[in-house]
């Protein structure tokens, strides 16, 4: 049976349901972030590439020299080469990733799995870069770069899109107390208010009459 390129461990690994650090990342802008920084990293890749292609080409008209002088066959410079090798494998990643970053953007879920596989090829690619141009030049190098793609991993596999449960669940409204909204009292009754009793107007009598003649 095929293994599943969208669903597997590598893309959903068992932590990312429960991961130990909880965060609410936007797939959507995670996804872009790291398409643009992917592209980026593709253009310094291919000038890595061509870097160590240059070299390794001189090195080799070098040792062909030293070779043809001496009669010997100990100058050999196909590490340089085989370094360039490994970049291009970055380059493959950093396309691979640009590409799953633009689609995690658009919304579209095989986005991640891209990413994912991108930073594996990245990963393979920094290391047999390393160990053909020189690992004791370059191990610090590669120690930084496979840290920092640890942590590019961590937070693309607990990503999450509008569709997805987020991780941590959306505080109450400020001002809110903790369990909910502002408490619902019924409305209050008031006595009906006693007004004291109102004097006639002038000229007014009240209802018994005038008063008799010579009071």
């Amino acid at each position: 049976m095929p293994a599943d390129l969208w669903n597997n461990v590598l893309v959903k690994p068992p932590f990312a349901s429960n991961p130990p650090l909880k965060v609410n990342v936007p797939a959507k802008t995670y996804g872009l972030v790291l398409g643009i920084l992917a592209a980026l990293g593709a253009i310094f890749g291919l000038i890595a590439a061509i870097s160590a292609f240059t070299w390794s080409s001189t090195l080799n008209a070098d040792c062909n020299l030293v070779n043809s002088v001496y009669g010997t066959t100990v100058c050999q410079s196909h590490s340089t080469a085989i370094a360039g090798l490994g970049e291009l494998v970055v380059l493959v990643g950093m396309v691979l990733g640009a590409w799953g970053g633009f689609k995690m953007y658009q919304g579209d879920h095989q986005g991640r799995p891209l990413m994912v596989y991108g930073l594996v090829l990245a990963v393979l690619g920094q290391l047999v870069y390393a160990i053909f141009w020189g690992f004791s030049y370059y191990v610090a190098g590669f120690i930084v770069a496979l840290i920092i793609y640890a942590v590019i991993y961590y937070f693309i596999v607990i990503s999450r899109f509008p569709d997805e449960q987020p991780l941590v669940a959306a505080g109450a409204p400020a001002g809110y107390p903790p369990f909910g909204g502002p408490q619902q009292y019924p409305p209050q009754q008031y006595p009906p208010q006693q007004y004291p009793p109102q004097a006639p107007p002038p000229g007014q009598y009240p209802p018994q009459g005038p008063p008799p003649p010579g009071s």
